[in-house]
């Protein structure tokens, strides 16, 4: 799937979603393969095998390692008229990138980094 379909659906989500977090990790440079007598496993480039991907959707830790190097993001909670909550994500290089606004921190940062992904930034 492409990055910006899901930083949209990042945007869209009410919630955390793990189907969405390995989506994103694919998309992301993931992959995921069966270690016989272990079962599915994870790894990004050489980096370590894991038992389950990241939790974009649902940690600012996850998601941070998203956010392209040389970006900074800063994070700001909003209270919608009803009491909604929702946030607000603006990742910055030389450029303001457009604000995100989604249900949680985790998935406005999530959106951001993948929108940065997505014009040409490397994480």
């Amino acid at each position: 799937m492409d990055l910006l379909e899901l930083a949209a659906r990042c945007e869209s989500a009410s919630g955390a979603d793990r189907e969405l977090d390995a989506e994103i990790a694919l998309a992301c440079g993931w992959i995921t393969f069966d270690l016989p007598g272990f079962g599915k496993r994870w790894q990004r480039g050489h980096g370590t095998v894991v038992r389950h991907h990241p939790d974009f959707s649902a940690s600012l830790d996850a998601a941070m390692t998203l956010v392209p190097e040389g970006h900074d993001a800063q994070i700001f909670l909003y209270c919608g008229r009803e009491g909604e909550g929702s946030a607000i994500v603006s990742a910055t290089k030389a450029v303001n990138l457009p604000r995100v606004f989604a249900a949680t921190p985790a998935l406005a940062l999530t959106a951001a980094a993948l929108k940065a992904l997505a014009q040409g930034a490397t994480s």
